[in-house]
């Protein structure tokens, strides 16, 4: 492949820059961050079928998962008001309070990081970064190699 060596960089970067990106300041791990993520973006009420496909992860891990950020007060479990058999996972306000100081920490950490980038280069990254999202959707249903 006449672009292996870029493709290469390109994974090193991006996993550099998910480590950089990491929340250091919580106990937490990134799936239990993304768990909450998903509740708080609409998704509060989800059922832990509901979270482990869109975690794409299996049962014991979200599991395990509920089971930790319960025990924290961050999320509670309740029986369906429609169906008593099913379990819905809320955001308690305690993990509401949460979620909203870990983005505005994020926020600001990003605004930290443009300012030093410069106008210029920000806004050149962010269009790159756009296209290269665009660029990723486009190939994502072509096979894998052989």
């Amino acid at each position: 492949m006449p672009r292996q060596t870029e493709a290469e960089e390109l994974i090193r970067l991006m996993r550099e820059l998910g480590q950089l990106s990491e929340h250091e300041d919580t106990k937490l791990t990134t799936r239990e961050g993304a768990l909450l993520t998903h509740l708080a973006l609409g998704h509060n009420g989800a059922t832990a079928g509901e979270l482990r496909q869109a975690l794409e992860v299996g049962s014991s891990r979200v599991a395990n998962a509920l089971k930790h950020l319960e025990a924290q007060g961050l999320i509670h479990r309740a029986a369906s008001e429609e169906d008593g058999r099913v379990v819905q996972v809320f955001l308690t306000q305690k993990g509401r309070d949460f979620i909203t100081k870990r983005y505005q920490r994020l926020l600001h950490r990003v605004n930290l990081v443009l300012d030093e980038m410069g106008a210029e280069d920000s806004a050149e990254y962010l269009r790159l970064t756009r296209k290269l999202i665009q660029a990723m959707a486009k190939v994502a249903g072509h096979a894998e190699p052989a």
